[in-house]
């Protein structure tokens, strides 16, 4: 293998792992979208809602716990 191949797959790794990354900033930044948009629609969650969330799912839900003692 010489310098050019190792380059490539230098390339290729990086590649792969920006989109890896961005791919996760995706379904984060949907996951938040989707959140805030249930806190803000016309029936938006109690804070007893969140909490039981956050409860059942703290990797999931954790992020939004402060929702459940604002209200």
């Amino acid at each position: 293998m010489d310098a050019k191949d190792h380059i490539e797959r230098g390339v290729r790794s990086r590649d792969l792992a920006h989109t890896m990354f961005y791919a996760a900033h995706r379904q984060i930044a949907d996951r938040d979208a989707a959140f805030m948009e249930t806190m803000s629609g016309p029936n938006p969650l109690t804070p007893a809602e969140v909490r039981a969330l956050v409860d059942r799912h703290p990797d999931r839900y954790g992020r939004y716990a402060a929702f459940a003692e604002t209200r």
